[in-house]
């Protein structure tokens, strides 16, 4: 049995990070972010234990279990690879392990499951230690350590990444400074009051609890995509806003279709990162802006809602309220914040959560280079939380080859997957009819 013997050190969770771990607890939803792989190659135990052990040491609190103190939660207690590492030969395994939920108190937050003959490899990570931005880099990096080990090539046990803390990424006196305090104020008490009045529509489900999620993915090539741009740039937007507006308008066309809902207006979580220049900080440096617009009009003027109102919130800094009015929860006794932090009823009250990704690391490209062709990525699919009220959550990410993938997680006590499919080609259509 592999231990990490890092350090003694504890690493106290952020009050975002505590929040998962509240949410999951007093909602029943899953808070797990993942993504399973088909691979062609072949390796063995002991490069998977190579990666683990290269990971955990460059990010020592994905190897660490949560322990509640005094005052707040830190990552404290050290796990074995063996807590890390699952290795299953059932084909339907990958499946199963994804709609189980992790339990930080009592297991790693960072999981890896091979599905051993199947070429089947899967990563998960519970949402307190990684959001989806670090944890794209998480999965890039485990794979990189993989395909170097895979090749034979000796790789020295990197510098642990240091934590990183909410005051390195934003000055309280520097936004007094710049009279950024107000509108940062005024959007928070905004936001507080949206989620009382929930003005903005439901995506139209089935039943609005807790179940199994599943994925649907569609992609896009390079010919679609660059048609997808060349609009973007005749109105005036970027792609990811044309992306957001057509996941509202595939929103608000659903609705119809149901007959369940007339109200147009759709609000959608898109999130800004805190960390400017700490890419490889692991934990939660994302903070979301809810944009609220009309999905009835046409999809440029959407598009153009989306961008205006993003861009103003953004300079005003607006992404900075909930983290920085919220900072001294962390030092909250459990109990206590558990039942401060989460009211399920209106906790994510947003019609739905929408994540644009530009990567510029070609990953397919990295595994078969560093691992000298010994290994290939032939295809992903990847997940993310969705919230009680929202049924589904929409992750868009463009690959330096120029294709989209467009991921919809889903619940499925929430939608079929016939539900889903037809969600998704409204989706597709809105984009890619212009």
């Amino acid at each position: 049995m592999l231990e990490f013997r890092t350090l003694n050190t504890k690493w106290q969770l952020t009050q975002i990070d505590a929040f998962f771990v509240a949410y999951q607890e007093q909602s029943g939803i899953l808070m797990n972010l993942g993504v399973e792989m088909e691979l062609k190659g072949s390796f063995k135990r002991q490069h998977l234990e190579d990666m683990i052990i290269q990971l955990i040491h460059r990010y020592p609190p994905l190897g660490r279990k949560i322990k509640k103190g005094l005052f707040g939660l830190s990552w404290q207690d050290a796990c074995s690879v063996d807590n890390i590492l699952c290795i299953d030969t059932d084909e339907n395994a990958v499946t199963s392990w994804r709609n189980k939920p992790i339990d930080p108190f009592s297991e790693p937050p960072f999981q890896v499951l091979w599905v051993k003959g199947k070429n089947q490899l899967a990563i998960r990570a519970h949402h307190s230690v990684a959001d989806g931005e670090s944890f794209a880099i998480l999965w890039f990096e485990a794979m990189d350590f993989l395909a170097k080990s895979i090749s034979g090539e000796t790789i020295p046990l990197p510098t642990p990444v240091p934590p990183l803390k909410l005051s390195d990424l934003m000055s309280p006196l520097e936004l007094l400074r710049r009279k950024q305090i107000v509108p940062i104020m005024n959007y928070t008490r905004w936001l507080a009051k949206e989620a009382k009045l929930q003005r903005s529509t439901r995506l139209a489900i089935r039943e609005c609890k807790p179940g199994d999620i599943e994925i649907c993915v569609q992609v896009l090539d390079k010919k679609a995509c660059d048609l997808i741009k060349k609009y973007s740039r005749t109105i005036g937007v970027f792609p990811a806003f044309l992306c957001a507006a057509a996941w509202a308008q595939a929103i608000h066309q659903w609705n119809t279709i149901r007959n369940q809902n007339s109200n147009s207006i759709v609000s959608l979580e898109m999130p800004v990162s805190l960390r400017r220049r700490h890419h490889h900080s692991y934990g939660n440096f994302i903070s979301p802006l809810t944009i609220f617009v009309d999905a009835a009009l046409p999809i440029n003027e959407i598009a153009r809602q989306f961008m205006k109102r993003f861009n103003l919130e953004y300079r005003n800094k607006s992404h900075f309220g909930v983290p920085l009015f919220t900072s001294l929860a962390k030092y909250l006794p459990w109990a206590l914040f558990r039942r401060m932090a989460v009211t399920p009823t209106s906790t994510g009250f947003a019609t739905s959560h929408f994540t644009w990704l530009e990567q510029k690391v070609d990953i397919f490209s990295n595994i078969k280079n560093f691992s000298n062709g010994a290994l290939e990525l032939v295809s992903y699919k990847s997940y993310v939380s969705v919230c009680l009220l929202m049924g589904a959550a929409l992750t868009a990410v463009l690959w330096p080859n120029g294709t989209l993938h467009l991921s919809i997680t889903y619940r499925k006590t929430a939608l079929t997957e016939t539900d889903v499919r037809q969600i998704a080609d409204l989706l597709r259509s809105a984009l890619v009819r212009q």
